[in-house]
């Protein structure tokens, strides 16, 4: 989805998309991978002017990215809500 510029509402397979940004991303994702409901994670980053950073670039502070997690979950297991 990032690849072709689009934030989805839900996969093709039915599941809802959040995505959510703030800090470093490996705990983040691990966070969310450990709640019930969650079915798929992903990380990246969001923003900033450098087209195709890398991890370095956007680590150094440079960039103006944030890193981010996109996560697909199952609605009628946990809620957006429960999730923020």
């Amino acid at each position: 989805w990032a690849a072709a510029g689009e934030v989805p509402t839900q996969s093709p397979d039915g599941f809802e998309v959040a995505t959510f940004a703030g800090g470093c991303f490996w705990g983040t994702e691990l966070h969310f991978q450990r709640i019930p409901g969650v079915v798929a994670t992903c990380v990246g980053y969001t923003q900033g002017g450098v087209p195709a950073p890398t991890y370095e670039q956007v680590c150094s502070g440079t960039t103006g990215h944030t890193e981010a997690l996109q996560l697909l979950f199952d609605p009628s297991e946990c809620s957006y809500e429960s999730l923020c």
